[in-house]
């Protein structure tokens, strides 16, 4: 008896139900696969779902409800492909006909005895088996059929004769542009779609495929839209028992974009060494050992150096000794870490002449790449550092430092250099480490101005400066003036503030000493206004009365010395109390400020003739004495009936008379204090000249128009 692991499960349909019955006993104990059940009603079959049950159907011809064809038709309409076998008493070549033509399995007619049974069982295990192998292949081919259009790849099988294709997968249509429909009707279409250059390569590759070696070949093919695409064939001959190639079967992948990529590659290679050629950064590449395996052409330019002969040298030995130590260790630390670790370093090097170029340099762990070995790329920043050593010197001797803080609490700073301890008492280190140290020396009565004015928010850029006291380390108080910025750290993004600091202390020591002595001109203009003013005018009053009671020739006289004496006294209030200051500044009407001035001034017999229409940004104040004074100067010397004209000039503008003028001789001398060429107290141009410098401007003097004197005023000066 013969026994396998899966049973057949067998549906026997036979109206009488002892034959029936008996029929499934007889088969069940023909083999033990079998699991056999008996049903009289064809209804009641066709009711259940037999093509998931069963394995195999067994139905008689004769029965009341259908006949046996009847009811294959029944089954093959659900299920076309499940094996039916007709056991019937009634046989005839009609019905077997018949039988045939519905589709039947198999066709047994009944007898006499239990051999019968034998037969039939052999006959359901041949049906049943033969059916299962066709739904393992069917089942293989559709998964087959699934995995061949799930990869991007071409699958396929040719004939050895290359005119029938056993088998293509959709990526044909994907990589080709051509449908396979048109392939199978013309195998040789492949042949055609391989460009003129290649077809020899990939003829000579199915040559060898006919012998019997596989191969491997890459070609180009041409799409119908006139693309040029890449593909890769790996080919293999199958051959039948004798050894004859009777298929080949074959994987074909489209590489276009690894060929464009290799030529990229290729290109990026052949730019990159261009670029190693010219350069004029320097590329060394370093062993674990620090020898040079690869020295790029631009060291010949930095370092007077053949590339070649640098080959196999130890690095080291051409870094500064003062420096060799810390770049070995900082090479060493660069071994030891990840292969993405890299290091910046700064070094001089030596040229070949034994001079020392200074480099900036950045170390990269390149041992996991194609380059195995460690990358160093070096800038030439001699110019640059020199610069540095020069900028440190020159901060040493700075009357102050430079600063950066960082924008957060306690304001720590990062950076400080300069005069630093000359200023504070503390050196840099001690005001970097110390966090809240450079905060802490602001004098507590001036820290929350100082903090609300430079590290209140403000744009970037936006400028801030003032004047404080800070706490030296001694305990001294002294003055400094603060300039700074609000700047953004260029790699991180941080806010800083960044600026200089310096020591006023003698200015505002000065500044309290000229306080002192203006302090003491304001009282001494006082008492000379009162003391002497006061006198004065008694003398003028009692003058006048004179006039009225007497007519003497000393009258005069005495007149001209009082009238001297009151001038002299303005004049010594004037510088008493104005000095060169110009305070309120303003737009100031020149046409109409010249009119005014000469409304002030005692000007006898004298004309004003103006041609200006101009403004000017002035104290308007201190420009009226400026006029005044002319004015007066223009009368003494150019006489009662003189004729003063006031015009305009490209930068600004000027006042002359057609009087005597001023010789050349004495023009350099004019505006020097005590100056006088008539008996004058000698500072009415003295101040002229103080107050036209202290607006930025300047006063010259030449001949006018007339021959007189002519005072040129120059709104801007050239200084």
């Amino acid at each position: 008896m013969q026994t396998t692991d899966e049973p057949i499960r067998v549906l026997h349909i036979d109206d009488e139900p002892d034959f029936a019955e008996v029929a499934a006993e007889l088969l069940e104990k023909q083999d033990d696969q079998f699991d056999v059940e008996a049903v009289t009603d064809s209804d009641e079959a066709l009711a259940r779902p037999i093509g998931t049950e069963f394995d195999c159907i067994i139905s008689d011809y004769e029965m009341p409800e259908r006949d046996g064809i009847e009811l294959l038709k029944r089954v093959r309409d659900v299920y076309p492909e499940l094996p039916f076998i007709l056991f019937t008493a009634k046989g005839s070549e009609e019905v077997a006909s018949e039988a045939i033509s519905a589709g039947v399995t198999d066709y047994l007619q009944k007898g006499a005895g239990t051999s019968q049974y034998t037969v039939l069982a052999n006959r359901i295990k041949n049906v049943v088996n033969q059916h299962r192998s066709q739904q393992a292949a069917q089942d293989a081919e559709r998964k087959l059929t699934q995995l061949a259009e799930r990869t991007d790849d071409l699958l396929f099988i040719f004939s050895n004769s290359h005119n029938e294709i056993g088998f293509i997968n959709s990526a044909y249509e994907d990589i080709w542009g051509r449908d396979t429909a048109s392939l199978r009707e013309d195998p040789g279409q492949l042949l055609k779609s391989v460009i003129p250059d290649d077809r020899d390569r990939f003829s000579q590759a199915v040559e060898r495929l006919s012998a019997g070696t596989s191969d491997a070949v890459e070609f180009r093919i041409e799409r119908p839209d006139g693309e040029i695409r890449w593909i890769r064939s790996e080919l293999k001959p199958i051959s039948d028992e004798d050894g004859t190639v009777v298929r080949i079967v074959g994987v074909g992948r489209d590489i276009t974009e690894r060929v464009e990529r290799q030529r990229e590659l290729e290109r990026v290679k052949q730019r990159y060494q261009a670029l190693l050629e010219n350069t004029m950064d320097v590329t060394t590449v370093l062993d674990g050992d620090g020898r040079i395996s690869y020295q790029s052409p631009a060291v010949e330019r930095l370092l007077k150096y053949e590339p070649e002969e640098m080959v196999g040298d130890v690095v080291f030995d051409y870094i500064h000794p003062d420096d060799r130590e810390h770049v070995t260790q900082q090479f060493t630390e660069l071994i030891e870490q990840s292969e993405t670790a890299t290091k910046r370093l700064t070094f001089r090097l030596q040229h070949s002449d034994g001079t020392w170029v200074w480099v900036e340099t950045i170390g990269s762990n390149q041992t996991d790449t194609e380059v195995d070995g460690y990358v160093f790329n070096s800038r030439d920043i001699t110019a640059r550092e020199e610069y540095r050593q020069r900028l440190e010197t020159m901060l040493e001797n700075l009357p102050g430092y430079v600063y950066r803080h960082r924008d957060k609490s306690e304001y720590p700073l990062e950076f400080v250099k300069g005069s630093v301890e000359a200023v504070t008492g503390y050196t840099s280190a001690e005001l970097t480490q110390e966090v809240g140290l450079a905060e802490e020396i602001i004098h507590p009565d001036d820290r929350a101005d100082v903090r609300s004015e430079s590290r209140a928010e403000s744009d970037e850029n936006e400028s801030y400066e003032h004047t404080y006291r800070i706490l030296t380390k001694s305990g001294d108080t002294r003055w400094v003036w603060e300039r700074g910025r609000r700047v953004q750290d260029p790699v991180s993004g941080d806010p800083k503030l960044e600026g200089f600091i310096t020591d006023i202390t003698d200015q505002k020591e000065r500044e309290r000493q000229l306080q002192q002595q203006k302090q003491q001109l304001d009282e001494f203009a006082s008492v000379v206004s009162h003391d002497l003013q006061n006198p004065l005018s008694v003398a003028q009053g009692r003058l006048e009365l004179m006039r009225t009671e007497y007519d003497s020739e000393h009258i005069a006289s005495l007149d001209r010395a009082l009238t001297r004496m009151e001038t002299l006294i303005d004049d010594l209030l004037t510088l008493a109390r104005e000095g060169t200051r110009v305070q309120e500044t303003g737009a100031v009407d020149l046409a109409e400020l010249f009119e005014q001035c000469w409304q002030s001034v005692s000007t006898a017999g004298a004309t004003l003739h103006t041609q200006l229409d101009r403004t000017v940004h002035a104290d308007r104040n201190r420009l009226a004495q400026v006029l005044e004074n002319l004015y007066r100067n223009a009368v003494e010397h150019g006489g009662s009936d003189v004729q003063v004209t006031a015009g305009e000039l490209d930068d600004g503008f000027y006042i002359e008379d057609d009087g005597a003028g001023i010789p050349v001789a004495e023009r350099e001398n004019i505006f020097e204090s005590g100056h006088s060429t008539n008996g004058g107290t000698g500072l009415g141009l003295t101040i002229v000249r103080q107050i036209v410098e202290a607006h930025g401007w300047e006063i010259s003097v030449t001949d006018g128009t007339d021959g007189g004197a002519r005072f040129e005023i120059t709104l801007y000066s050239s200084s």
